[in-house]
């Protein structure tokens, strides 16, 4: 490679990287050498993580059933994206929320409750109008919500979010 101008070699794309084996020079001036990084090392030192959480979803209210999905993440300093596949259950009475069964990992969690706004809510089956919310909140919980204000969901139907869809994303501020 010494002999090889950078332009010369071959390139690699994103799909053909392993970011756990591939790796790129570094110059290290504190030690006065060139060394090497691989590609999951350097997200790390630019504060870039991700990962995948299992949980199962239940309505509040009595009565209701859940369901479960696995949500992926990227974090970037400190903005965390989050894919939400669609996630349906049947109402309680009263219901207001869907909420997450299992706590998000500690390192993509908000100093402070983070609401995000979502166009694709389901109430009896169908889309809503209005935006519903994605409430993150400090514990790791997430929430759907019909709307800001809380507004239950109708007894006793499929509500949730995402019919129709590939799955939802929201990013949000961890602090």
């Amino acid at each position: 490679m010494a002999d090889t101008k950078i332009s010369a070699l071959a390139a690699l794309t994103g799909a053909n990287t392993s970011t756990s084996s591939c790796a790129l020079p570094i110059y290290d001036a504190v030690a006065g050498s060139t060394k090497k990084i691989i590609v999951d090392e350097l997200l790390i030192a630019f504060g870039t993580t991700s990962g995948t959480t299992s949980s199962t979803f239940t309505f509040d209210g009595s009565g209701g059933s859940s369901g479960s999905i696995t949500l992926s993440w990227i974090k970037r300093g400190n903005w965390v994206t989050l894919n939400l596949p669609p996630v349906i259950a049947t109402t309680g009475t009263n219901s207001t929320a869907l909420s997450s069964n299992t706590a998000l990992p500690a390192a993509i969690r908000p100093t402070n409750i983070q609401d995000c706004p979502v166009n694709n809510v389901v109430n009896s089956g169908g889309p809503i109008a209005a935006a519903g919310i994605i409430r993150v909140a400090t514990a790791g919980t997430l929430s759907i919500l019909r709307d800001h204000a809380g507004t239950a969901f109708t007894n006793s139907t499929s509500c949730g979010i995402g019919i129709n869809v590939n799955g939802t994303t929201i990013t949000y501020f961890i602090g």
